[in-house]
């Protein structure tokens, strides 16, 4: 009996996670997201289980397209502090991209991407891209949050600053 019980409810927690394609597009990630059995605890659940899912979506935010610009938007307010630097990293790729749709939607994101996002969100110089960027943001009601991420980017030290260092 309570073998059968441990399989159901096996059953019933893997149906919680999404199952997504080799390489998830955003368009299948925001309908996982829709449902309500998965969620985004479901989607970072899925994390644990097959890494690949989780480079797919970093990889895909880094492009700062807006369907995986929407994916970081619903999946910003997490509790999983380890998705929540990964994705911190991959919008300060997309911030490069993007600045204005990145500065008007998250916090957290001036500061030198941690190295261990997916090979395809290598910014060469990210904080001269950056700060190229941010140069071309002149919306008034963004004036002080660009200001602020500027002299944050400024001030960034990551593997990037210090390889530059040695």
């Amino acid at each position: 009996m309570r073998l059968a019980a441990l399989v159901a409810l096996v059953a019933a927690l893997s149906a919680c996670t999404p199952s997504f394609s080799e390489h998830p597009t955003a368009e299948e990630v925001l309908g996982a997201l829709d449902k309500p059995w998965i969620g985004r605890a479901g989607i970072e659940e899925s994390f644990l289980q097959e890494d690949s899912a989780e480079e797919d979506i970093l990889a895909g935010i880094c492009t700062a397209s807006p369907q995986w610009i929407e994916v970081a938007r619903r999946m910003d307010d997490t509790s999983n502090a380890h998705w929540g630097e990964e994705m911190s990293s991959a919008l300060s790729v997309a911030l490069t991209k993007q600045p204005k749709t990145i500065l008007e939607g998250f916090e957290y994101m001036c500061h030198e991407p941690e190295d261990d996002l997916p090979a395809s969100c290598a910014v060469p110089h990210w904080r001269a891209a950056a700060l190229a960027a941010l140069k071309t943001v002149n919306e008034p009601a963004l004036t002080a949050k660009r200001d602020q991420c500027a002299i944050d980017v400024a001030r960034s030290v990551g593997p990037q600053s210090i390889e530059e260092a040695q």
